[in-house]
């Protein structure tokens, strides 16, 4: 699950989601998200990592990172604040939440480093890719997910195009975060439709073109599912590299002509819909 209660599991599993924003989305969604950002640097590391400002009253702020060698997908995300951050909350966890919250809802931390000049303490999960820090007065003050640590390295089993369809006709935000790639693109018409911020926020908008294309009532995925009731036919596509996606072909609809699944995160995503 990529958003859930406080009454998770004892170990919440490592996360692709934070504020609503998921790794793997493209970074050049960012500047028009939330505008220029206040500092944009290269890290000795090689990260390179854009931080933007929400609300200088909190102190609150993101931070997102990119790799050298897939400097246009985002890798890391970063939430930083006081109470009052607005914001989506981790595994029902909110910035300025009591550490002991915190210890309930993730479990006994594998590490705790204390950092004496900001006055923080560092705590990391082994096995799960997030970590949080907690200020001096005992609250929740930064929350970060990087890279894929802690997720399998394959699905299981091929994917089965009902689990997104549910989602689809159900207009199931939740359920939709956790069937669709972050680089989900959709093919129409020769435009190329992607997300343009947030990927919560993005199909939580029916202006959307993204979303009028995935959930409106005519012309949409939502209206192969529910009322064309096409099938798809499921066929293998390999590339040059070896990789094999699966495609679901739908030769009856006059709507779409194909899915595409793709992995993510050790999980089969759709990837791309194209349309007649």
């Amino acid at each position: 699950m990529l958003y859930a209660s406080a009454a998770a599991a004892e170990n919440p599993p490592s996360q692709i989601e934070l504020n609503g924003f998921l790794l793997g989305q493209y970074v050049k969604m960012l500047d028009s998200t939330f505008g220029t950002p206040f500092q944009e640097e290269m890290t000795e590391d090689g990260l390179a990592y854009r931080a933007y400002v929400l609300s200088k009253e909190s102190q609150g702020y993101m931070v997102f990172q990119s790799t050298t060698e897939r400097p246009q997908y985002i890798f890391s995300i970063q939430i930083t604040g006081k109470v009052g951050t607005n914001t989506t909350p981790f595994l029902g966890l909110r910035l300025g939440d009591d550490k002991s919250k915190v210890l309930q809802v993730l479990g006994k931390p594998s590490k705790v480093k204390r950092v004496q000049e900001l006055k923080l303490e560092y705590l990391t999960y082994k096995n799960r890719n997030y970590s949080v820090e907690i200020d001096e007065e005992g609250r929740l003050y930064s929350i970060r997910i990087l890279g894929f640590e802690g997720f399998p390295e394959k699905p299981k089993e091929f994917p089965k195009i009902e689990g997104f369809k549910r989602c689809v006709v159900d207009r199931d935000v939740d359920c939709l975060l956790t069937q669709l790639a972050p680089d989900f693109e959709v093919y129409k018409e020769g435009q190329l439709y992607t997300f343009t911020s947030g990927a919560r926020t993005e199909l939580m908008n029916p202006e959307s073109p993204v979303v009028r294309l995935l959930l409106g009532d005519k012309d949409s995925v939502r209206a192969v599912f529910a009322e064309e009731r096409s099938p798809g036919e499921s066929e293998f596509r390999m590339y040059e590299k070896g990789s094999i996606d699966v495609v679901f072909k739908f030769y009856k609809s006059k709507i779409i002509s194909e899915i595409v699944y793709t992995t993510f995160a050790g999980q089969s995503r759709v990837w791309e819909i194209r349309f007649r």
